[in-house]
Parts: C-alpha cells; sequence; structure tokens
C-alpha cells in the first residue's frame, strides 16, 4: 500500500472498525498517526504531531484518540479525531498516562493520571469524549512505581474497570471511585517493569481479563460473570442509525 512520506511502515498499534473492516486507524512505530478507509492499501497521515499511543477503538470506531509523546513522569496530552480522517486536535489540559475507550460508548473514557502531590495514580473519567475530567479513587500499588499503568473497562458492564499497576492486579466496580487488589495467576516478579497490557472479553455471559507481562507470562483472570440486567444479557450491539 502506499504510505505518506517519511513515514514508517511498520507499526506499534492498528485499530479495526468491528462493523467495517475497511476502516483502520494506526500508530507506526516513530510515532505517527495515520488513517485508512481501503483496509490498508493507502494511508493517510492525521498531522505532524508525533504520538506514544492509541486507545482501544469503541466497536464501531467513530472518534479515535492518542496520547502525545510522554514526558519524565509518563504524563501526556489526549488528542481526539471526531471521525477517522478528521485533524487530531488536543482535548481538555488534563496530562494523563493511559485511556481506555468503552466499547459501546466512544465518548465514555477512563484514564490514570499521576498526583505528584501523593505519589499515587489516581483514576480519571470522562463522559464527554475528554473535553472534561472527574477525578475518581487514588490507586496504590504495594510499591511506588514510575511505569504507567494499564486500565480497561470491562466491556460489558461500564462500571467495572481493570487495571495492572507495580506489581499488581486491581478491580474498581464504580468507574474507578475504589479499587481493590486480585491475585492474577502466579506472584508476578517485584518491579514496575512487569506491566505489559491488559484486555478484557466478553464470552458466553462471561467476563474474561488477560494480562500479558514483560517477565512472567501470561496471566488470565478466571472468568466471572457479568450482571445480566446491565449488560443487556451479555450481547453488545449497536442502535439503527
Amino acid at each position: 500500500g502506499s504510505f505518506p512520506a517519511d513515514t514508517p511502515r511498520s507499526f506499534q498499534r492498528i485499530e479495526v472498525d468491528r462493523f467495517d473492516a475497511n476502516r483502520l486507524v494506526a500508530l507506526t512505530t516513530g510515532g505517527r498517526a495515520l488513517w485508512s478507509n481501503d483496509g490498508g492499501l493507502n494511508w493517510q497521515s492525521s498531522g505532524g504531531t508525533f504520538f506514544s499511543f492509541l486507545a482501544r477503538g469503541a466497536s464501531g470506531i467513530q472518534r479515535a484518540y492518542f496520547l502525545s509523546m510522554r514526558d519524565f513522569a509518563g504524563s501526556a496530552n489526549l488528542y481526539r479525531a471526531n471521525k477517522i480522517g478528521a485533524p487530531l486536535q488536543p482535548t481538555s489540559n488534563q496530562l494523563l498516562a493511559s485511556v481506555d475507550v468503552y466499547a459501546e460508548d466512544d465518548a465514555l473514557l477512563i484514564a490514570f493520571a499521576f498526583d505528584y502531590a501523593s505519589l499515587r495514580w489516581k483514576a480519571m473519567l470522562s463522559t464527554d469524549a475528554g473535553d472534561t475530567w472527574q477525578p475518581r479513587g487514588f490507586l496504590t500499588p504495594s510499591f511506588l512505581s514510575w511505569a504507567v499503568p494499564r486500565v480497561r473497562f470491562s466491556p460489558c458492564d461500564a462500571r467495572v474497570v481493570y487495571a495492572l499497576a507495580g506489581e499488581g492486579f486491581y478491580v474498581s466496580v464504580d468507574q474507578g471511585a475504589t479499587w481493590k487488589a486480585e491475585r492474577l495467576g502466579v506472584a508476578s516478579p517485584r518491579g514496575g517493569s512487569w506491566i505489559g497490557d491488559l484486555d478484557a472479553q466478553c464470552k458466553n455471559g462471561n467476563v474474561i481479563v488477560a494480562a500479558a507481562t514483560k517477565t512472567a507470562g501470561v496471566h488470565v483472570r478466571k472468568p466471572t460473570p457479568a450482571d445480566r440486567i446491565f449488560a443487556g444479557d451479555f450481547e453488545s450491539y449497536r442502535p439503527s442509525p
């Protein structure tokens, strides 16, 4: 396929629209944001800014979210494109370290920001696509870690959020207001460098969470039943336009 000039042809991450596989958003290894409407045959640039992170897309990608290059504490500005191919623009002045998009509502975001006063990670919630943020609860790993945490919504319950931080795995059932530490697989080695990635999926009415670590393999949480009433009988859906 064709690429913009001076753009690496290798990717850190690619997001595919579940309802139209021709629509792609990507982050290259050089930090460039790209998009494609033809399944990756031709790529267009989303601007000259360099980025460090592409957030997971909602079920049908409308908005796309990127974090700019991070500072020494892992914090960055959030950029948003309101549709694939639209220019990426900064949202609020809130610095964030990691962010996730709820699968069925791409205006609902959960993130972590580093609180310098307490030296802890603080959960942040946005219901308006990142324009404003509500402080939630603090995440307190068993030791101070500067490693950027990972955060994921449960895809079948927007109230439930999972986090991988420090040397632990954490669960919130109130959109980040409170957190409970859980053991995830075998004991993990001490040190934030073990943090890899985190994902959650709904399958047959159960939530399955997997954490990929850099030094201790992949850990899978025991599947747990989702809230049938809240999740609409577990099956994700997209309203007709």
